[in-house]
């Protein structure tokens, strides 16, 4: 497991406000999207967040905003595969690059062959 997984704390409370999520009924889901965020998160950035003696760094807040709004997109959008859309007579949604927020956090990894 990644940094991001083991040590950014979001509670389900807090990710049922930010998703204006009232009821009960899919607080399973909403862990599911919230730990698949931060896996995303993690498997991008290859980032401990840790200095170079090994101390422990915080977890900066726009990572959390970026996993809280990339779980609500997983909540949001749950068919697999879709890239835009379209409802008729209101418009279209187009997504961007959705890792553009955690570049600045990326660490580079080589590997060598």
């Amino acid at each position: 497991m990644g940094a991001v997984t083991e040590r950014l704390g979001i509670s389900l409370e807090e990710a049922k406000a930010y998703f204006r999520v009232d009821s009960d009924v899919e607080d399973e889901v909403i862990v599911g999207c919230v730990d698949a965020a931060k896996s995303e998160a993690d498997a991008y950035l290859q980032n401990p967040f840790v200095d170079s003696e090994g101390n422990v760094l915080p977890i900066p807040a726009s990572v959390k905003m970026w996993v809280l709004k990339r779980a609500h997109h997983h909540y949001v959008q749950r068919v697999g595969g879709v890239s835009n859309e379209a409802v008729s007579g209101i418009g279209s949604v187009a997504y961007g690059d959705a890792f553009a927020e955690l570049r600045p956090y990326r660490k580079k990894v080589v590997q060598f062959v």
